[in-house]
């Protein structure tokens, strides 16, 4: 029964997605430039293992993109170990035609139930 509404939510949550988003880009050369990059780039923002966003639900991790990428289509999900910690990894493809992925640390859930 879990199992069922855990496939439901995700259902659920691949029909209301979609993406927009856009990369924050560095230009020019100032330090002040580069500080706010490198502190930027240390948010769990999802672009990365090292960035990964920490949910405790599927839920969770479709609500987070569905935010940040309303204009995308649902591409897949991946399941990945990364040093011992599993990793969800959701890919989106903007209405641009570029791929984008989220990484969510899902160690509070996976394997749990």
């Amino acid at each position: 029964m879990r199992k069922t509404l855990i496939l439901i939510s995700i259902l659920s949550a691949i029909l209301l997605l979609s993406c927009k988003t856009t990369k924050e880009s560095l230009q020019g050369n100032s330090s002040e430039e580069k500080t706010e990059h490198n502190q930027k780039s240390t948010l769990k923002d999802g672009s990365s293992f090292k960035s990964a966003i920490v949910v405790s639900s599927i839920a969770e991790e479709y609500k987070y993109a569905q935010k940040a990428c309303p204009d995308c289509q649902f591409v897949g999900q991946t399941l990945v170990y990364e040093r011992k910690t599993p990793y969800d990894i959701l890919t989106f493809v903007k209405p641009d035609g570029e791929e984008i992925e989220y990484f969510f640390d899902i160690s509070k859930f996976y394997g749990k139930f």
